[in-house]
């Protein structure tokens, strides 16, 4: 079947408040999402030109709000946000990683913005289902959640192969034959 190549997902977790940036569970699961023949969009390697951010970039905001130079966060964190709102706007769907131990705020604005555009909302919990937040049970779809990336795995092999599929109402699968030819 291969349903899943190339569609967009965009990869949703805190940056701000993790040691390492959020990147290392991006960079786990790039691979297996690429072999599945989706495009990764990653806010950690943003592929959008003239928008880095990086740990360098982040430890001068972090400076800049020590000495209350609050203009220029918001500048620099302007930018960041409207890069990662456009990505989120362009993906087909959201994988969205949350470790409920972190304080999230852009990811929770990101993951409202594309329940507002209907696209699925795949959630892994570090802690487990049971610890997500009983508000996302009543914004997103339930079925969509997961306690590890296997399981997600698991999900997103079948949602691409398996003949049979409940789309919940979500998914939605561009035949790239019809617009580009074979």
């Amino acid at each position: 079947m291969n349903r899943l190549k190339n569609c967009r997902v965009y990869l949703s977790s805190g940056m701000d408040r993790v040691p390492d940036g959020g990147v290392g569970w991006r960079e786990a699961v790039t691979p297996f999402l690429q072999k599945l023949g989706m495009v990764v969009l990653n806010p950690c390697d943003k592929p959008i030109i003239g928008s880095i951010e990086s740990p360098e970039s982040r430890q001068i905001r972090i400076e800049a709000k020590k000495r209350g130079d609050y203009e220029f966060v918001a500048k620099e964190m302007s930018n960041i946000a409207h890069a990662d709102l456009r990505m989120v706007d362009i993906c087909d769907c959201v994988l969205l990683y949350l470790d409920t131990s972190v304080h999230y705020c852009g990811t929770y604005h990101e993951t409202f913005v594309a329940a507002q555009q209907h696209k699925p909302i795949i959630v892994v919990c570090k802690n487990g289902v049971q610890d997500i937040c009983c508000w996302l049970f009543g914004v997103l779809n339930h079925k969509l959640f997961f306690g590890s990336f296997d399981e997600m795995f698991e999900y997103l092999e079948h949602i691409d192969k398996d003949e049979e599929i409940d789309t919940l109402n979500k998914w939605v699968f561009i035949d790239y034959n019809k617009i580009f030819g074979k």
